[in-house]
């Protein structure tokens, strides 16, 4: 049965998986040698975005703004497989934050396979059931490296060799996982999107993404993508640890060492047998009241936030940026350009 957390077919086969990191590790080296020391390979290779403060209300480069799906995040692998033609059913990889690999089967153009092809994506489940893949960036597509083409650049190549023939064509097939590309906006439709699009959505969302067009993709913290959550959907990934006390939990970042953040008062009977079953259970946090509670555990990551990016985010969480307040912003803007032309 298909999960947000177990998508498809876990490779254990040792050999296999070497095999898929090498051929991951040679389609950057090959296309970008130079940037070589920019990449961990043994580290789930995505990029991450910051969080958004007050500071970004003014915002000057061009953006394009999405909504913030609240799937589970997957690099989509599909290797090369030359001399098909036609909508096809293949072998495809999806590649978590714990940089384990599952296989699965995709329904795509044939001709899209004539090189190795790496998307990011978000696993989402439309009216809860049905399981689909929501492209938001290229990173190779067709073989050809899109690392550095603008933003624009990289989701019109998902478009057009990947996503576009599918919709051409109308085909589908039951034993394989749809493919969509994400519906993007410009920052002074925000207020389009956010209340007339995001509630209409077959799939639940927890805010709104940024993204630089005029920047390269890049794998870490990624300070030109910006996330936005509402104010009690803004959360920070600790490491939650028993102590002596029945209730009361321990909060950690990482760091060289593991940093405690804080405390935690957990009541529910099923998360604390969670908690304390984990070697390193990590658990999404936000703030009420000046209190730690848990929105939910994430059995998808075995890392909580590093420090900074705690720091950054609780920073984010005290300047409580409302929506009204990112509309009222960018509407402002669209307004004053459109006075002084």
């Amino acid at each position: 049965m298909i999960t947000a957390e177990t998508p498809g077919q876990l490779i254990k086969d040792t050999r296999l998986l070497n095999n898929l990191k090498s051929r991951l590790t040679r389609l950057f080296t090959e296309n970008l040698p130079s940037i070589n020391d920019r990449f961990n390979y043994e580290k789930f290779p995505g990029g991450h975005p910051i969080s958004f403060t007050k500071s970004h209300l003014a915002l000057k480069e061009p953006y394009l703004v999405c909504e913030k799906t609240d799937g589970v995040r997957y690099l989509l692998m599909m290797p090369a497989i030359p001399g098909l033609n036609g909508i096809v059913n293949a072998e495809a990889y999806l590649i978590d934050r714990k940089y384990n690999f599952w296989k699965i089967t995709v329904h795509v153009p044939g001709e899209v396979l004539v090189g190795d092809n790496l998307y990011d994506t978000e696993l989402i489940f439309d009216y809860g059931t049905e399981p689909r893949l929501l492209i938001f960036d290229t990173i190779f597509c067709r073989g050809t490296c899109f690392l550095y083409n603008n933003y624009y650049e990289r989701l019109r190549a998902a478009w057009k060799a990947l996503v576009y023939p599918l919709r051409l064509t109308k085909s589908r097939s039951e034993n394989s996982m749809e493919i969509y590309l994400k519906d993007f906006f410009e920052p002074k439709d925000i207020d389009y999107l956010y209340n007339q699009i995001i509630p209409s959505l077959p799939h639940e969302s927890d805010g709104l993404i940024f993204t630089k067009v005029e920047a390269p993709y890049s794998s870490g913290t990624n300070s030109n993508i910006i996330k936005w959550k509402p104010p009690h959907l803004n959360t920070i990934d600790f490491y939650i640890k028993s102590t002596s006390e029945e209730n009361l939990f321990e909060l950690y970042t990482q760091n060289i060492k593991l940093d405690k953040f804080g405390e935690i008062q957990v009541r529910d009977e099923e998360q604390k047998k969670v908690i304390r079953s984990a070697s390193n259970c990590v658990g999404e946090c936000y703030l009420q009241n000046g209190e730690w509670k848990i929105y939910k555990l994430r059995t998808d990551k075995d890392t909580a936030n590093n420090t900074v990016i705690a720091e950054r985010i609780l920073k984010s969480i005290q300047d409580n940026v409302s929506a009204e307040d990112i509309i009222e912003a960018f509407t402002t803007t669209k307004k004053l350009k459109t006075s002084d032309s």
